[in-house]
């Protein structure tokens, strides 16, 4: 899978997380309660609320572009895990 791919996957994954269910919601759950506060607040905001980044990082007093790599860094670490557990059920 091409990493533009993964991304957006994983994007919707987290966009559509309130409508999941089963192993998938509970895989995003725990991943979402390991992230510190500023990474929780990015990511409620951005996906939960449907803040826009520029909204996000004026609130929270960052720059835009910093507020766009934490979002990005949370997407790829949660893409990986997503990814690892896509191989196991495929292997089962």
């Amino acid at each position: 899978m091409n990493k533009d791919r993964k991304y957006y996957k994983t994007y919707e994954a987290l966009r559509n997380y309130r409508y999941k269910t089963g192993e998938e919601k509970d895989i995003i759950t725990d991943f979402l309660n390991t992230l510190d506060e500023i990474e929780k607040e990015v990511i409620d905001l951005h996906f939960f609320h449907l803040y826009r980044l520029t909204t996000i990082s004026n609130k929270m007093k960052f720059t835009r572009e910093y507020t766009e790599s934490i979002r990005d860094s949370v997407i790829f670490r949660l893409s990986k895990i997503l990814l690892e557990d896509e191989e196991i059920n495929e292997n089962e």
